[in-house]
């Protein structure tokens, strides 16, 4: 999937160790604006190497390649936007 906006947050990078697997992980989550006729908003996340593999800054305008995840828990689905590329637009 794809989106392009403007970023406006870039929220701190978390870190830490799956319970699971024991593997350490890193994420960083940014929020982006649609600039369509009415904005739409939607925080998406960079994973491991892809935390600073792109440079990103606030008010960036960003093309944005995502996979969309759903997951269950505590009788509840959450969503997850996984980006994996992300692309500075002039």
């Amino acid at each position: 999937m794809e989106i392009t906006g403007i970023i406006k947050k870039i929220y701190p990078l978390q870190e830490g160790t799956s319970k699971s697997t024991g593997n350490k992980w890193k994420s960083m989550e940014f929020l982006l604006e649609t600039e369509d006729r009415y904005p739409q908003s939607a925080c998406l996340q960079l994973m491991n190497d892809n935390c600073t593999r792109f440079e990103i800054k606030e008010g960036d305008k960003v093309k944005v390649q995502f996979d969309l995840k759903a997951r269950e828990w505590d009788n509840k689905a959450y969503n997850t936007l996984n980006a994996w590329k992300v692309d500075k637009v002039q």
